[in-house]
């Protein structure tokens, strides 16, 4: 990393770090995840704590140091207020921020990741989102994410015969032929679902009637199963 470099930045994660100090770990446009030090960041006379908050999209100056990076100055380009200001959605966003902090290695861009990123949160925060929507759109976004980091979901050409397709995380997504140890039958609205999802945009999700429920359960154990490990934040998603 140079000495001084200004990235744009969200931030998924803060750790305290001793008594007033904070360790932000941010998606970044530059540098893909990055850990920073943000020092005094708990004290009153901050001059960065009302910028340094998770969602927030901002403008972060950090330098270089012998461990870890350091924050001096922060610019906010969007707060994101009306997604802010939703539970629901904040729910949302805090599944997405445990995937990309899990599922990330330190310092790999990804620009379209990072666009993706940027484009659901402006999604998530326009007004009049219900919850079939949102539901929706969280799975467009991890079909779309597992692409981008390279664990794209297996599936056969769109004529391949909807009664005979099966489900396996163990063989990397959807597939005809013979059950695997953990194979699921798919029903048609699932397949459907899942090539409309990936064809549109958020907002079109809006002019549609999709039935995800089964996708969305075989899309969190394809997740679960690459990353061996499980996205805790998806059991609050219900409450």
């Amino acid at each position: 990393m140079p000495r001084e470099q200004i990235l744009q930045a969200i931030i998924i994660k803060k750790q305290p770090f001793n008594e007033a100090d904070e360790i932000i770990t941010l998606l970044t446009l530059e540098a893909g995840k990055v850990r920073a030090l943000a020092k005094s960041v708990k004290l009153g006379t901050s001059k960065l704590q009302q910028s340094l908050q998770p969602i927030f999209l901002n403008n972060v100056t950090v330098t270089a140091s012998d461990k870890l990076p350091k924050i001096i100055s922060v610019q906010t380009v969007n707060p994101f207020s009306v997604l802010q200001a939703s539970g629901d959605r904040v729910k949302v966003w805090f599944v997405i921020a445990e995937l990309l902090n899990k599922a990330l290695a330190d310092e790999q861009p990804n620009q379209p990741l990072f666009a993706l990123v940027v484009d659901y949160l402006q999604f998530l925060n326009t007004p009049n989102i219900d919850e079939y929507v949102l539901t929706a759109s969280l799975v467009k976004f991890k079909i779309q994410f597992m692409e981008l980091i390279g664990l794209q979901l297996h599936a056969p050409s769109t004529d391949a015969s909807e009664t005979s397709l099966q489900f396996s995380a163990n063989r990397g997504g959807f597939y005809s032929g013979q059950p695997a140890s953990d194979s699921r039958s798919v029903n048609p609205t699932t397949w459907q679902a899942f090539n409309t999802l990936k064809s549109i945009s958020f907002a079109a999700i809006r002019n549609q009637t999709l039935e995800t429920t089964q996708l969305q359960d075989l899309v969190n154990s394809f997740i679960s199963y690459q990353l061996e490990r499980e996205i805790k934040s998806e059991r609050f998603l219900d409450q």
